[in-house]
């Protein structure tokens, strides 16, 4: 996950609490190839100005996987859900 999580933060030229806190529906997938990354919260979100991030192809290949299942309000990199994962496949 911590690799992942850092790959699309050097794709993306993103900030790492951008990423950290990215959820589904802070993600515009119109465009297969082309994903925009819009934070809610974010460095200068206080003085009312809007982040936008571009994730291209390799970023896309990266996150996907992580996304599976997620409901939009839930967190992509969530070390809890990944926990639980594990624990379910070892038993």
């Amino acid at each position: 996950m911590v690799a992942d999580l850092l790959r699309i933060q050097m794709l993306s030229a993103a900030r790492p609490g951008e990423i950290r806190v990215m959820r589904p529906r802070d993600l515009d997938r119109t465009d297969p190839h082309c994903w925009i990354f819009r934070p809610s919260q974010h460095k200068n979100h206080w003085r009312g100005q809007e982040r936008t991030i571009v994730l291209n192809a390799m970023a896309i290949q990266r996150l996907s996987p992580w996304m599976v299942g997620l409901t939009d309000d839930e967190y992509v990199f969530n070390p809890t859900r990944v926990r639980r994962q594990k624990e379910e496949e070892n038993s």
